[in-house]
C-alpha cells in the first residue's frame, strides 16, 4: 500500500518530466506482474476477487492484459533488460514476451491457455495477445529465434506455431502461419 501511494505522488506530485514519470510507471507494473507471474510469465495471477472464468483463465488475462504493455515498451526502442531494485536480478522483457507466449500457446505445455471455442474469454484475451504480436512485429525478440539463427522465427517453434493457430481459431481460419516479425526496409524472413 506504501509503495502505491509512493508511485501515485512519483507520478503526480512531482516536477520530473513526463518519460521519467511514465518509466516509473512502468516499472511498476513490471515488478506487479513478476510478483504474480508463474514461472513460465504465461500467466500473472492477480491478486483480489477472482472472475468468473475461473483461476486458470484468470491468470491468462494478467498475462493478456500487461504483455502488449511489454511488446509497446520494446517496440518504442527502450531497453530490454530492466535493472530492479535491491539484489534483485534484472529482467528481461523480450524473455518474459517470448516465455509467455511460447507457454501459454503449447498444447503439449502444462501451461497450455487452452483451446478456443464459443463465448470463450480466450477470445478476448486472443485480442491482446495479437496486439502483442502485432506490437512486436519489427521485434526479432518477441517471438522465439530459430535456434541455429537461420532467420526463421515462431515457424519453427512449437509455440510460435500455436500461438498462430490459436489466432486464426478466433477468426474461424486455420491457415497455420506463423507470425512474421520483419524489421522496416529487411527482405521477407525465408521459409514463412
Amino acid at each position: 500500500m506504501a509503495g502505491d501511494r509512493a508511485i501515485v505522488r512519483d507520478f503526480l506530485g512531482t516536477k520530473k518530466p513526463p518519460e521519467a514519470r511514465y518509466a516509473g510507471l512502468f516499472r511498476y507494473f513490471v515488478e506487479g506482474f513478476l510478483a504474480v507471474a508463474t514461472p513460465g510469465f504465461e500467466r500473472a495471477q492477480y491478486r483480489g476477487m477472482g472472475s468468473r472464468q475461473g483461476y486458470s483463465i484468470s491468470g491468462v488475462e494478467g498475462f493478456a492484459r500487461t504483455a502488449p504493455m511489454f511488446a509497446a515498451w520494446l517496440a518504442s526502442g527502450r531497453p530490454a533488460i530492466l535493472p530492479r531494485k535491491g539484489s534483485r536480478a534484472p529482467v528481461d522483457l523480450q524473455a518474459v514476451l517470448v516465455s509467455g507466449l511460447t507457454h501459454g500457446a503449447d498444447p503439449d505445455s502444462n501451461a497450455f491457455w487452452g483451446e478456443i471455442r464459443s463465448n470463450s474469454q480466450l477470445i478476448v484475451e486472443a485480442a491482446d495477445i495479437a496486439l502483442t504480436l502485432w506490437l512486436g512485429r519489427d521485434l526479432a525478440a518477441v517471438v522465439a529465434l530459430h535456434p541455429q539463427g537461420s532467420g526463421h522465427l515462431a515457424a519453427d517453434s512449437r509455440g510460435g506455431r500455436n500461438a498462430s493457430k490459436q489466432l486464426a481459431a478466433v477468426w474461424g481460419r486455420d491457415r497455420g502461419r506463423a507470425v512474421r516479425a520483419r524489421r522496416p526496409g529487411t527482405a521477407p524472413i525465408p521459409g514463412l
